[in-house]
């Protein structure tokens, strides 16, 4: 089995998102999609997976033209794709998602689906239980949702859009057993991403896109400075810079603790200036989550104080930090960052 895009080519305005790009990919091939922000990579999975139709070129499967009108059309010739964030219908159970995603040609016994879930999850080491709700699962158990459904649904091609955004490291392990453990079943993986070292560590072969542009095709692991030439068009010796100048003390954070169901923080200090970026670095369940929802007034200090320009703001209302230019990005933007069911112009509405 073998998947083959013959000349994509696919416009937008006058953005040439693809332009005339042909790639074979194997079967049992991990085969990475690599290229920065805009380079073009989710349009053309976008046009594998039938979501897009591309303004000209083919996609052929086994030697067969595929016309993708639609996803729907994708997952019936065997193509699937995993988005960043799984799409999953959360007030449902596993088995629920599962018959939400059935096709009206198909019919299905409820049992047998039970079935199906329990042995595709011990085969491939997922922990799905047919019952669970999916609002209960973890990012990472989310895409095992949706990868399941997919096998279920017989692809052959599975394509993986950014998968590892918003999980933690051991589960980007796990993720990773679970498409090799695909790739060795006879899987055509197609893996996208922009993170040099996850492309080196599992593909097979990648493929380098820039401005819309097939660049080249490499056998991985190679030297990473080779595929950073591909993408950016040469590779510069960085130049140190300056030691940033930055303004007066903003934030004070005076021996906070902080606790949740999952999670807690003791006696954290911390001070920010004006112009400051700061990162965060820890495993998954280290706290980070917690300290940055308690400095944006979303979590209660049970000990500790905070200062906000010399002010004491200890434990205010989540409102007065909204007021005072305080906004927390949640990882989990479906869950925790947007209202199911509502328009853009009614998330705007809410924060007035």
């Amino acid at each position: 089995m073998s998947l083959k895009l013959l000349n994509i080519s696919k416009i937008f305005g006058t953005v040439l998102a693809n332009d005339d790009i042909s790639v074979d990919i194997d079967q049992g091939e991990i085969h990475g999609l690599l290229g920065e922000n805009g380079a073009g990579k989710s349009t053309l999975v976008n046009i594998i997976s039938g979501s897009l139709t591309s303004d000209s070129g083919t996609v052929e499967l086994d030697g067969e033209y595929l016309d993708l009108s639609s996803s729907t059309d994708a997952i019936e010739a065997g193509i699937g794709i995993l988005h960043q964030e799984p799409l999953v219908f959360l007030p449902f159970s596993i088995v629920d998602n599962f018959l939400a995603g059935l096709p009206k040609s198909r019919d299905f016994d409820r049992k047998l689906v039970r079935d199906d879930i329990r042995n595709i999850s011990q085969e491939y080491g997922f922990d799905l239980d047919p019952d669970t709700v999916a609002s209960n699962l973890t990012i990472g158990e989310r895409q095992q949702l949706e990868i399941a459904r997919l096998l279920w649904m017989g692809v052959r091609v599975l394509i993986l859009d950014e998968p590892t955004t918003a999980i933690s490291e051991a589960q980007r392990e796990n993720l990773f057993t679970t498409i090799k453990r695909l790739a060795a079943n006879g899987m055509s993986v197609i893996f996208v991403s922009h993170k040099l070292d996850e492309i080196q560590s599992i593909c097979d072969r990648v493929t380098v896109l820039r401005k819309g542009v097939l660049i080249d095709t490499l056998t991985v692991p190679c030297p990473t400075s080779d595929l950073v030439n591909l993408m950016f068009g040469g590779y510069t010796q960085s130049i140190p810079q300056n030691q940033t100048v930055l303004g007066q003390e903003l934030l004070i954070l005076d021996g906070i603790c902080a606790k949740e169901e999952t999670a807690a923080i003791e006696e954290v200090h911390c001070k920010f200036s004006e112009g400051e970026i700061i990162g965060l670095a820890g495993l998954e369940g280290a706290g980070q989550r917690l300290l940055l929802r308690s400095i944006t007034g979303l979590t209660e200090s049970y000990r500790g104080s905070t200062y906000f320009k010399g002010e004491k703001i200890t434990n205010h209302s989540y409102k007065w930090y909204m007021e005072n230019g305080f906004h927390y990005l949640p990882a989990d933007r479906s869950g925790e960052g947007l209202i199911q069911g509502l328009t853009i112009t009614e998330h705007f509405a809410l924060t007035g």
